[in-house]
C-alpha cells in the first residue's frame, strides 16, 4: 500500500522529508516513512488519480477512499486548526486504509492557541475515537512535535466549512469533470483556508489582548 507526503510545493520536498526522517520523531518507531514515500503537492497542476515517485500530483485530486497506507502532512503545508483545517484532516483519514494512518505536525499548547495551530488537545476534542479492535486511543503522541491518527469506532464530526463543499462536488464528480477549471476551483480552496485562518488569528489575537489586559 502507498504512503504519500503532503507538501505546500515541491520546493519544500527535502526539508518535509527530513521533518519525518529524523530519528528522534518516532517513539513508537512505527511512523518512519521508508524510502517508498511518494510526495504530492497542494500546487500541482498535475490531476491524476494514481501517485507516482517521477511527479507530484495534486493531493485535491478526489481519490477513492482508502486509497493510501499512511499519509504524513509536511511541516511546509499551512494547515490551521479551524473548520477547513479539520475538514481537510477528516478527508485524509477517509484516504487511508484500515491499518493506516495520517501523520502530521502538532505544536504545544498556548503556541497553538497563539498561531492556530493544531496542538494535542486540539486534534483531541474532534478526532478522539477508540480503535475497532484494541480499544485503544486512535491518537497517539510519537515524539517532539508529530503525532498520528488512525481509524477509531467513529466518525469525525462534520465540520461546516467551504472545503466540505468541495469536497462533496470533487466526490461526485468522479474524476470526470477533473481538467484546467477544477485546477483553478482546488487552488481557490486552498487559498481560501489560509486567508480564513489569517482572519479568524486576527480574531483570537484581539480577543486575547484584551483578556490579558
Amino acid at each position: 500500500m502507498t504512503d504519500i507526503l503532503i507538501h505546500k510545493s515541491s520546493a519544500y520536498i527535502k526539508e518535509d522529508r527530513d521533518y519525518y526522517c529524523s530519528d528522534i520523531r518516532d517513539k513508537h518507531g512505527m511512523i518512519k516513512p521508508d524510502d517508498n514515500l511518494i510526495s504530492v503537492t497542494a500546487d500541482s497542476t498535475i490531476f491524476a488519480d494514481k501517485v507516482e515517485p517521477d511527479k507530484q500530483v495534486s493531493i485535491y485530486y478526489p481519490f477513492k477512499a482508502k486509497s493510501f497506507h499512511r499519509i504524513y502532512l509536511g511541516i511546509s503545508y499551512p494547515l490551521f486548526a479551524n473548520n477547513w483545517g479539520a475538514s481537510f484532516l477528516r478527508h485524509l483519514m477517509y484516504l487511508i486504509d484500515d491499518e493506516g494512518a495520517v501523520i502530521l505536525p502538532v505544536y504545544a499548547e498556548r503556541q497553538g492557541v497563539e498561531k492556530n495551530y493544531w496542538s494535542r488537545s486540539s486534534l483531541e476534542v474532534i478526532f478522539q475515537s477508540r480503535q475497532k479492535w484494541w480499544g485503544m486511543s486512535n491518537i497517539w503522541a510519537e515524539n517532539d512535535g508529530v503525532m498520528s491518527m488512525r481509524i477509531g469506532k467513529k466518525q469525525p464530526p462534520i465540520k461546516n466549512s467551504t472545503f466540505g463543499k468541495f469536497l462533496d462536488a470533487s466526490k461526485n464528480s468522479n474524476g470526470q469533470t477533473i481538467g484546467d477549471g477544477w485546477q483553478i476551483e482546488s487552488q481557490r480552496h486552498h487559498k481560501n483556508g489560509i486567508i480564513s485562518a489569517i482572519a479568524e488569528q486576527i480574531v483570537i489575537n484581539v480577543f486575547w489582548t484584551q483578556k490579558t489586559n
